[in-house]
């Protein structure tokens, strides 16, 4: 019984140490950490969830109406701004199109605070008569959609776009970056500790690892192989989930190797050009799953691992 006293005594006293570096710290992350690894016998649950609840993004959520009367998509106001994208010389797993340059959004959008989900999007394939795209037995709802196209994407958006008034479109590659770093100058928006992971984005990890057997992993687990209902990780510090793992997600930029995202705008589908694809999805290896990363896609292509998230322009 002796023994026992002790060692409730000296976990009461580790706990509070946490705690206190947590405290210290000050930081969305540092009581997150203190939450994952004091559970089950957290002492300060209530003052680190409160402290969460304080310290949460006040970016401004918007959701316009469509022409029946429901919501449209949950979109999260982002200020302007400048940042240095693509990544330093020094991070792991970069590659060579990721040549760092200073870069400047001069104003500022709303973004999807999720990923474009099956069921908006499949509101969208009833009324325009298109074809549902496969869900692979995974699920429909509220996980992100996928196997879609570029023009599928544009589509959705168009469409959005007359029926609530306002301008939808997909983000610029420059956009998407600064949006997912949100003030970041890690290479993930929780640092740069891939193992780190597992509570913040859906990527390959250990338990996909049980499936996959050959893949290069977080050494993590998170409970899931494939997809995730959106919303399942910690946001980043512009309250955006999934902007890291879950699906890949389609830009309007097209792909230019040496210096990316020279032009601000929306391109056009041009002969055999790509557009750039980013932020890694479900099945990606950890040095995939940084915010300086960069894929390309034919517009025309869809898979299992690729959806897309949507901007709306402010006045």
């Amino acid at each position: 019984a002796l023994e026992q006293a002790e060692t409730e005594v000296r976990a009461r006293q580790l706990d509070a140490e946490a705690f206190a570096v947590a405290r210290r710290a000050n930081s969305r992350r540092a009581y997150w950490t203190y939450l994952e690894r004091c559970a089950p016998g957290c002492g300060h649950r209530a003052e680190a969830e409160a402290a969460l609840a304080r310290l949460a993004p006040v970016h401004p959520v918007r959701r316009d109406r469509l022409s029946d009367g429901s919501q449209g998509p949950e979109m999260v106001t982002v200020p302007a701004g400048g940042f240095l994208m693509g990544s330093p010389l020094h991070e792991k797993g970069r590659y060579n199109d990721e040549a760092p340059h200073p870069t400047r959004i001069e104003k500022s959008f709303a973004i999807g605070k999720y990923e474009v989900m099956f069921h908006e999007y499949d509101r969208f394939a009833a009324a325009t008569g298109r074809v549902l795209p496969n869900d692979q037995g995974w699920g429909r709802g509220r996980r992100p959609v996928v196997n879609v196209t570029w023009h599928d994407a544009v589509a959705y958006a168009d469409w959005l776009s007359k029926q609530t008034g306002a301008r939808y479109r997909l983000p610029t590659e420059a956009e998407w970056e600064y949006a997912a770093r949100a003030g970041s100058a890690a290479s993930r928006y929780w640092g740069d500790d891939p193992d780190q992971g597992c509570a913040y984005a859906n990527a390959a990890d250990l338990d996909g690892k049980q499936v996959f057997v050959g893949w290069a992993v977080m050494k993590c687990r998170d409970g899931q192989v494939y997809t995730a209902p959106v919303g399942s990780y910690h946001d980043n510090d512009f309250g955006l989930h999934d902007v890291l793992g879950n699906v890949l997600e389609w830009t309007c930029s097209l792909y230019h190797k040496e210096n990316p995202a020279p032009i601000q705008r929306c391109e056009e589908t041009a002969g055999d050009r790509q557009f750039v694809v980013r932020g890694g999805s479900w099945n990606d290896e950890p040095r995939n799953v940084r915010l300086a990363d960069r894929h390309r896609s034919q517009p025309d292509f869809q898979d299992y691992f690729l959806g897309f998230r949507l901007v709306r322009e402010l006045p």
